[in-house]
């Protein structure tokens, strides 16, 4: 509200806003440490939509460069775990040469395609990249040859390597000038994909991807550390107590209610001891 209201001002003085994108931050970051109220779990889609629509499209190398893109940042998010600031990362640097301080980008340089098909991505200067050396993920390519990542993400590097952008940034705007694209651009996308696979109006937002590929992970039996590397979570009460959410197996209930391996009448109770 204040921040709100010191930019409102400002604007009608017709003066520069003198709130930073980073004083703004620090401003919500105070807010949320005071408050009481106990933090809501984000909510876990179900990816197959997303597997449907994309089969449905065109092979990938025939999709326009929008389209490349909202598939390349929509499959990361799901196999990296990734918050919309992980690919588009809010951190600077400081540049003692110039004095000034730089944005931290995801560039191609931190992308790297093996002979085995498999490929390598460096976040660097992330939410959890604390004493700023990076987090390096190896994921495998897709059996399924419309929605992989790794398909997905040389080809649309490829199509766009004509694109001479500072820096030489992974995502880019679709329209001249072309320029690095920032974390809310990022969740655009992911709720664009929310909407474009039919899950619009049900609460889903771009930070659901994350806690939505750990839970996927963590039911299809990954180890739970591996899935805590990829997914760059430092603590496993972190990744239990606010990612994972707890979900009994399909036949749990039947199997609880008809269970009939105890036999009540010889139980000793504590009383009985």
């Amino acid at each position: 509200m204040a921040s709100a209201a010191i930019t409102s001002l400002y604007s009608a003085l017709d003066l520069p806003n003198p709130i930073s994108s980073e004083l703004k931050r620090l401003m919500s970051g105070l807010v949320k440490s005071g408050t009481k109220k106990p933090a809501k779990r984000t909510s876990v889609m179900p990816i197959k939509p997303f597997m449907v629509c994309f089969q449905d499209w065109p092979n990938t190398e025939d999709l326009s460069i929008k389209q490349l893109r909202l598939k390349s940042v929509t499959l990361l998010a799901l196999v990296l775990m990734t918050r919309p600031s992980d690919l588009a990362p809010r951190s600077k640097t400081f540049d003692s040469k110039t004095g000034l301080l730089d944005s931290i980008l995801l560039t191609r340089n931190n992308v790297i395609f093996h002979s085995d098909k498999s490929m390598s991505i460096t976040l660097f200067g992330i939410k959890n990249d604390t004493n700023r050396s990076g987090f390096k993920i190896r994921i495998p390519k897709s059996d399924s040859v419309k929605c992989c990542p790794v398909d997905t993400l040389r080809i649309y590097l490829e199509k766009t390597s004509d694109l001479k952008v500072e820096g030489n940034p992974v995502f880019l705007t679709l329209t001249r000038p072309y320029r690095p694209i920032k974390s809310d651009t990022i969740a655009k996308i992911l709720t664009d994909s929310i909407n474009t696979v039919g899950l619009a109006g049900q609460g889903f937002t771009a930070k659901c991807f994350r806690p939505t590929a750990a839970n996927a992970a963590v039911k299809m039996a990954c180890n739970p550390d591996t899935a805590m590397h990829i997914g760059r979570w430092k603590s496993r009460d972190v990744f239990y107590d606010h990612y994972v959410h707890p979900m009994a197996p399909k036949a749990y209930t039947n199997q609880i209610l008809q269970f009939e391996g105890l036999d009540y009448d010889n139980i000793e109770h504590e009383d009985n001891v």
